[in-house]
């Protein structure tokens, strides 16, 4: 199991991420959404 608390993460000067909680189970097929140029790949 992968779980995360509170996440926070910032691209340049923008806090782009502000305590977001995940939690993914083995086995389970998981993605990230969101608008091209919003820096999904630095999560």
């Amino acid at each position: 199991m992968l779980q995360v608390n509170q996440l926070h993460q910032y691209y340049g000067g923008s806090h782009i991420l502000r305590g977001v909680d995940f939690a993914a189970r083995q086995g389970e097929i998981t993605c990230l959404l969101g608008r091209n140029g919003v820096g999904k790949p630095l999560c």
